[in-house]
């Protein structure tokens, strides 16, 4: 496995994001304004601008603000000479959707953030079924411009294979707008993925959504059956078949991998979505929490935090469940349960660690009050099961793990 540095020590975030080396290009997208007059349209707004800076993410000669640290100056009137300096970059982009009956208009503009002027805009007017091609040039556009102001050698796309219909693409943005979590929400994305499949049966990063749907329907499930891994690990086999140079669907076969003990497998699709999209955070977080399973709680931890360094704003709901859990493998148990107290919500498997981590920490009444709370919201949990869905490597962490549970008084 090709192994990536994460970063420096320490515990601080800075106020703002450092601003990149004069030498290496760095660039924003700031959210595209929904012009069509419907609400509703936003989540295919949101999509355009996340496809943009996914795209523009796989050159490794540029550094891409994230989509958290850029979606705070969504519908603001803003002043891009300040922006930039928040952001630390160079370069802004920022655009609008406009959709008028079958015909989109999408509008782009870059930026130079040092100066405030307009290195380049352009209007594109396409019907519905060419918006794929439309996402493209506007990307091919703003690299290429980049790329020659900068003096640099290569300005290579990255091809990803579109789907063939909208209607699909629209399903697939829909479901992923959805919070994770909640058994009925987690539901209703499952439809949408299952009918963007059936729209379009080669549509890879449908696939791969589905698949961690999926999973996370089976760590929710207590019986003894693996029929929901084995669906999950077929449809991240589909989307790697269909799209090998998708990041979502490396990671969808990683975790489909490591779910069935494939430790080595894991590792290999985690390494080759990590060199696919080496500037997403949600990747990186992944590769830490790897490092967590495969018995490197520390390594686990410096990832972990060092992502929140680079971008202060990347705070998905799960982030600070695993960075607890880190700790707890870590025997950090009083950091454990500071970080697992500031998520809005936990997994079950999250919050049972919790409850171990108050068990070993010599807080036993916390930790029955943890475990009760636990068992009102999953009455089925039982710590033998779930700790059977845990695809820790070590042996000790097992049993470090099987040994709290027990402590908190969680059923066998």
């Amino acid at each position: 496995m090709r192994v990536y540095r994460l970063g420096s020590s320490g515990d601080a975030a800075p106020a703002r994001p450092a601003p990149a080396s004069p030498d290496t290009p760095s660039i924003a997208v700031l959210p595209f304004a929904n012009m069509s007059g419907d609400a509703e349209q936003q989540f295919f707004c949101d999509g355009i601008t996340e496809d943009i800076i996914t795209e523009l993410s796989r050159f490794r000669q540029m550094r891409v603000a994230s989509r958290n640290s850029s979606s705070r100056f969504r519908g603001t009137d803003i002043d891009m000479i300040r922006t930039g300096r928040e952001l630390g970059v160079h370069y802004l982009v920022e655009g609008s959707v406009r959709r008028i009956g079958a015909r989109i208009r999408i509008t782009a503009q870059l930026i130079d953030a040092t100066t405030g002027n307009h290195v380049w805009a352009e209007r594109y007017d396409n019907a519905q079924d060419e918006i794929f091609d439309v996402q493209d040039r506007v990307v091919r556009t703003i690299v290429g411009t980049l790329a020659g102001r900068m003096n640099s050698a290569r300005a290579e796309l990255a091809k990803r294979k579109p789907p063939t219909s909208l209607a699909a693409y629209e399903c697939v943005l829909r479901g992923d707008a959805l919070p994770i979590g909640a058994p009925e929400v987690e539901a209703e994305a499952r439809l949408l993925f299952e009918k963007a499949i059936e729209i379009d049966p080669t549509y890879a990063r449908a696939y791969s959504l589905l698949s961690f749907v999926l999973e996370r329907e089976w760590f929710r499930d207590m019986s003894d059956s693996n029929r929901l891994r084995d669906a999950q690990f077929e449809m991240a086999r589909k989307a790697v078949a269909l799209d090998e140079n998708d990041t979502a669907c490396q990671l969808a076969m990683a975790w489909a991998q490591l779910d069935r003990g494939a430790h080595e497998l894991a590792e290999h699709h985690f390494a080759k979505a990590l060199a696919l999209n080496p500037n997403q955070a949600s990747v990186q977080t992944d590769v830490a929490i790897f490092y967590r399973i495969r018995g490197e709680p520390e390594k686990a931890i410096e990832g972990l935090l060092e992502v929140r360094r680079v971008d202060p704003f990347f705070a998905p709901w799960w982030y600070w469940g695993e960075l607890g859990a880190a700790y707890f493998n870590a025997h950090r148990y009083e950091e454990a349960i500071t970080s697992m107290r500031r998520a809005m919500a936990l997994s079950a498997g999250d919050q049972a660690c919790l409850a171990a981590s108050y068990a070993l920490a010599g807080r036993p009444d916390l930790a029955r009050d943890c475990a009760a709370d636990l068992l009102r919201r999953m009455p089925e949990f039982s710590a033998a099961r779930s700790l059977a869905k845990q695809s820790l490597v070590r042996l000790e962490d097992r049993q470090h793990l099987a040994d709290g549970l027990r402590k908190a008084g969680l059923p066998e």
